[in-house]
């Protein structure tokens, strides 16, 4: 919760590389962990989409989000959009949408966070691209670069999707690495790929 946000007038902004050559044995693993600890400052700034198109996706995105701020800070929601799905396999359209929100988590915490409230909600392993109760992905933590198999940061794909880009753009006008969102969102708009979630 806010208690525990720590601030300060100058946030430490550290960057991180983690190797390709990343061997998943459980001693590594640990070390991996504690190496990002150590690095990262005592709070973040983290941007995430979300994505749903089984069952009642609003209200599965809603509380996606009342899930999160029950351990994170500053959180702001953006509207959420009704988009096509970007798959082979016919399914019902998804509603999307952004967060941004301060915490005190690293990278892989964080993520094993998101991943539990996916569990929370609903989902479980499927193949690529198939319908879903629910999509948390972690688009930046600050200006973290990760490569690493179970997380790369920033999201490889976030600037070619339609369905992050316009709802980022609700909630910012600049994302960590002084990306500007607005060329970003001028060069993917199409008015005819979404509809506003009323």
């Amino acid at each position: 919760g806010p208690s525990r946000i720590r601030t300060c007038d100058r946030p430490l902004r550290r960057r991180v590389l983690y190797p390709l050559s990343y061997q998943s044995s459980a001693g590594n693993h640990n070390l991996i962990h504690s190496f990002v600890q150590f690095c990262y400052p005592l709070f973040m700034n983290c941007f995430v989409a979300l994505g749903a198109n089984l069952g009642n996706p609003a209200a599965t995105l809603d509380l996606a989000c009342n899930l999160l701020s029950s351990f994170v800070s500053n959180m702001q929601v953006s509207k959420f959009y009704w988009t096509k799905p970007i798959s082979p396999i016919p399914q019902d359209k998804f509603l999307n949408g952004c967060c941004s929100f301060s915490c005190t988590l690293s990278p892989f915490e964080l993520l094993c966070s998101l991943q539990e409230i996916e569990r929370k909600l609903g989902k479980v392993p499927k193949g690529r691209d198939e319908p879903r109760p629910i999509d948390l992905d972690l688009l930046f933590c600050d200006e973290a670069l990760i490569f690493h198999p179970e997380l790369v940061l920033p999201h490889p794909r976030w600037h070619e999707r339609l369905f992050v880009v316009r709802p980022l753009a609700d909630i910012t006008k600049k994302l960590p690495f002084d990306i500007n969102i607005q060329p970003l969102l001028e060069r993917l708009d199409d008015p005819s790929l979404w509809t506003l979630c009323h």
